[in-house]
């Protein structure tokens, strides 16, 4: 299997409807917005392929309303996607998703 890799840029505008109540004092973009980011990219990248699971995930630093991130997407086994999201040089999310034939 050849190695590819994927990287595309996500930035949520502060006026987000989840931004409203994640935290009202200091809003962040929820991991789960994030992740959704991701299983969108995966789709526009690989339409052949699907997310069928969370293998592991650790969010490291919170991602701010507007703040642009970068995250990578590398095939690393026919059903493992790696992740690495940064916004500079700070890492925000890592992972690896397990991945399988999109319906």
């Amino acid at each position: 299997m050849t190695v590819a890799t994927h990287v595309f840029a996500v930035r949520v505008p502060p006026d987000h409807p989840s931004l409203a109540g994640h935290f009202p004092d200091r809003p962040m973009v929820p991991g789960a917005l994030l992740l959704d980011e991701i299983c969108r990219a995966l789709k526009a990248w690989r339409p052949d392929l699907r997310v069928v699971g969370i293998e592991s995930f650790k969010f490291s630093t919170p991602l701010a309303p507007a703040q642009e991130a970068l995250v990578a997407l590398e095939a690393v086994a026919p059903t493992r996607v790696q992740c690495r999201c940064t916004a500079g040089a700070t890492t925000v999310a890592s992972g690896y998703l397990r991945v399988g034939p999109a319906p």
